[in-house]
């Protein structure tokens, strides 16, 4: 950090970035530290401001977040069970990974319209989907 708030302050830039520090009881806490050039009205270059947000309970959120997603994608593959969302304005749909591999579809795939959907669905039952489909988009479901 030490380098790069040097070198944004010697080019009179702004600087942003994220790192630790240890408080003086010990507790280790996560922020984000922010600087932007002042420069004087006659353009003189004054010095920098900056702020400096605690982001720890942020962070610990991101970390949660990306736990659980990663325990649900293993119980859905371990279910063989996958997930999708629909949008009622539109029609695209998301999928999760373990819905695309049951589709047959590849990790960078995604079927994210409704008719391209409905061509995935067997025959015999697209009409049933499709009435599912349409009665969900008009709160009838």
């Amino acid at each position: 950090m030490t380098t790069q708030w040097q070198r944004a302050m010697a080019n009179r830039v702004a600087y942003r970035s994220e790192f630790r520090i240890q408080r003086p009881d010990g507790e280790v806490v996560h922020v984000l530290f922010e600087s932007a050039p002042v420069w004087h009205p006659q353009a003189a270059f004054v010095g920098h401001v900056g702020t400096v947000v605690d982001v720890t309970e942020r962070r610990r959120a991101e970390r949660a977040l990306t736990e659980t997603s990663a325990r649900l994608a293993e119980a859905q593959h371990v279910a063989r069970l996958g997930n999708w969302e629909c949008s009622t304005r539109g029609g695209d749909f998301a999928w999760s990974e373990e819905a695309r591999r049951i589709f047959g579809l590849g990790p960078d795939q995604t079927v994210s319209r409704q008719q391209n959907v409905l061509q995935a669905i067997h025959p015999e039952q697209r009409e049933l989907i499709r009435a599912a489909l349409a009665a969900a988009q008009t709160g009838e479901a």
